[in-house]
């Protein structure tokens, strides 16, 4: 509840008759009942005030009698809608009670005093159960100062920075929540994940390993150290670190989709499939180890039992998105474009928005062939365009549309695609080299120049970390 002084203080100038200074007396001094029945008679004489009707307000939530408080401060406020004290009362105890009043009381009092950090926090703690962490965000970060000494509150906040894609404001979070709550496992895990997703695996790691190091660690902790030594080329430990998984819980599909995974980054499509195998034995209904399969069956150049397994994912769940596209894929390797544009039109039909599917489509057609002046290059374009409408973070989708671009000689728009590619994924050598292109056509020599660097530097670095891949060739031993 809300300080009663600190309330008080705002009613001390109304306190002018002895008897509603006994009223003021007896709140200061804990004595609720005392107070009621002084401001009874008071409120039934001057029903039109609403300082008295707080003072009730105050004297009944103090006693324990909420619905006769929330009554009075209720009353209050519509007599007096900018007076901020019963606002305050009534939002305690709508907020406490979940009654569904209290964003609007709230919000109220947001409105006539917007720095109020109480009242933020409690809209951030109804917006964090609502799911709706950009609102949550938005005010927690006006109650800060507030979530110093409130553990939970801090660890909503850290949780919806991570759901708004904050990581490195979360790790924040997290590290000073950790201080706090040194050996809370769920704070811990808390600070590895936002770590891990800001980019800084080897701290990762350092938080998680101690989380994994007992006799039953959580699945999911292990699914993200092994993530976390993959993200640091620490082969040897993900793979060992997702074998225990797969002991411990081989009922998670998860862990077998991310070794059969780290097998095909190291080129191991046998061993990965034989890791696969076992996980369709334990989960025979996962449309998501299936598909996985499939793509398993396509790597080593075994089309039609990739499509088999395609075909028994969509059956498992015909909303498994990976093999749907994969079947398409297969279509496409097999040389049945055709078949496989068919497909896909199919699926735009059905989610028209999808920025995979479109992205795929206008793949297959430009494989296809497709030049300016066909009707099938401006299926091409659109699919492109509704693939970046969709998600305009979609790299690949900019790149193809610039290519696109580029052959009607719309250099300019070309440059603006993969510019934003660039801006959004610095490390994309496609949109590097076709910029830099551009530019060169452009007459913009010097931005030319820095981007043909830029190149280089991003070729050295992939063969540095083709060079960290190939390391380690997963084979199958007897032990």
């Amino acid at each position: 509840m809300f300080r009663v002084l600190a309330i008080l203080l705002g009613l001390g100038a109304f306190a002018q008759q002895h008897s509603l200074q006994d009223a003021v007396t007896a709140l200061r001094n804990a004595e609720f009942d005392r107070a009621i029945e002084i401001l009874r008679p008071l409120i039934e004489t001057a029903p039109g005030n609403p300082q008295l009707w707080t003072m009730q307000g105050i004297a009944f939530a103090s006693s324990g009698h909420y619905d006769e408080a929330l009554r009075s401060f209720r009353e209050a406020a519509r007599l007096k809608p900018d007076l901020l004290a019963p606002l305050l009362g009534a939002a305690q105890i709508e907020f406490e009670r979940k009654d569904p009043q209290a964003g609007l009381t709230l919000g109220r009092i947001l409105s006539i005093q917007p720095g109020n950090e109480e009242a933020h926090a409690m809209m951030a703690t109804l917006a964090y159960d609502a799911q709706n962490c950009d609102a949550a965000v938005a005010h927690f970060e006006q109650a800060e100062a507030r979530l110093r000494d409130d553990l939970a509150g801090q660890w909503r906040y850290g949780h919806c920075l991570l759901e708004v894609k904050q990581p490195a404001k979360a790790a924040g979070v997290f590290e000073k929540l950790w201080k706090a709550a040194p050996r809370e496992d769920r704070v811990r895990y808390g600070l590895g994940v936002a770590l891990y997703e800001a980019e800084r695996i080897e701290e990762a790691i350092e938080v998680l390993r101690p989380l994994a190091a007992g006799d039953a660690p959580r699945a999911e902790v292990l699914a993200l150290l092994a993530d976390a030594y993959r993200a640091s080329h620490q082969t040897p430990e993900a793979l060992e670190t997702l074998k225990r998984a797969i002991a411990l819980y081989p009922g998670e599909e998860i862990h077998y989709v991310a070794l059969a995974d780290l097998c095909m980054e190291h080129g191991s499509y046998e061993l990965g499939l034989e890791v696969l195998d076992a996980g369709a034995a334990n989960l025979p209904q996962s449309s998501r180890i299936r598909a996985m399969r499939g793509v398993m069956h396509a790597q080593l150049g075994q089309f039609e039992a990739a499509e088999a397994e395609f075909a028994k994912a969509e059956a498992l769940d015909p909303k498994e998105v990976s093999a749907g596209m994969g079947r398409t894929l297969t279509l496409q390797e097999t040389g049945r474009i055709d078949e496989s544009i068919k497909r896909l039109r199919q699926q735009i039909k059905q989610h028209p928005a999808d920025p995979v599917t479109n992205l795929l489509l206008a793949q297959a057609l430009v494989k296809k062939g497709v030049a300016p002046g066909q009707a099938e290059f401006d299926e091409a374009r659109k699919a492109l365009e509704a693939a970046v409408a969709a998600d305009p973070r979609e790299v690949a989708a900019r790149v193809e549309l610039g290519k696109l671009l580029l052959k009607t000689d719309d250099i300019s728009g070309a440059a603006r695609q993969f510019e934003e590619a660039v801006r959004l994924e610095p490390g994309e050598r496609t949109a590097t080299y076709q910029l830099m292109r551009c530019y060169r056509r452009l007459g913009k020599t010097e931005e030319a120049a820095a981007l043909m660097t830029r190149l280089r530097g991003q070729l050295d670095k992939g063969m540095e970390d083709d060079a960290k891949t190939n390391r380690y060739r997963l084979v199958k031993t007897d032990r």
